[in-house]
């Protein structure tokens, strides 16, 4: 198989495969589009990315790829992903918000790598009022590199007031302080971590 980036006319995320006989030619316009039509190839040999801590690999010494006319390949929605509702006990709600627990750090990434081979750019997390932001913003800052360095934007859900199901909120009404600056002083914070968006629980 033969790669070629920086190919002119395609998206980010687009690619085109030909195949010549035994040559596999794939041409992308960057990293993350030669990435994902890897994947595509793994896919047509019968790899399948089941789950972030299971992936099948099928041993078949007469599996052969398809023809590949050309066509571009991209993606039907700019982002492709899931929100992590960790507001109930699932994996994500440790592996997320639970910073420097043994193996949880690893698990993250395992998720990451999932998300790519399936060819999904997306990961939101739903923040609750445990996390101890102290430790938390370097950790979620480090997962967010790791996932900008694959393509993946990262987000996380808070609230203001709204604490339902140990909900994260930003206004402590107990505290004395202008509600609007504790607004800023805790957006600034879960800014720090590089996150490429906010959404809010308004309730």
């Amino acid at each position: 198989i033969s790669v070629e980036t920086a190919v002119s006319g395609l998206g980010e995320q687009a690619y085109r495969l030909r195949r010549d006989g035994l040559r596999l030619t794939l041409e992308a316009s960057s990293e993350l589009g030669a990435m994902y039509g890897l994947y595509h190839v793994a896919g047509d040999l019968g790899v399948r990315f089941i789950h972030p801590e299971e992936t099948f690999v099928p041993v078949n010494p007469e599996v052969t790829l398809p023809e590949y006319p050309g066509e571009i390949e991209a993606p039907d929605f700019d982002l492709r992903g899931f929100h992590e509702h960790t507001q109930h006990p699932i994996v994500m709600s440790d592996y997320m918000l639970r910073p420097d627990v043994p193996g949880f750090r690893e698990g993250v990434s395992r998720y990451i790598r999932w998300l790519v081979r399936n060819r999904q750019n997306y990961i939101s997390v739903h923040l609750l009022n445990t996390i101890d932001l102290d430790a938390w913003v370097p950790w979620m800052a480090d997962i967010v590199a790791e996932a900008h360095a694959f393509g993946v934007q990262v987000g996380v859900m808070a609230s203001f007031a709204d604490q339902q199901q140990h909900n994260f909120k930003l206004i402590d009404a107990a505290s004395g302080a202008a509600s609007d600056q504790q607004i800023r002083d805790g957006l600034d914070r879960i800014l720090a971590t590089g996150v490429d968006h906010v959404v809010w629980q308004i309730g």
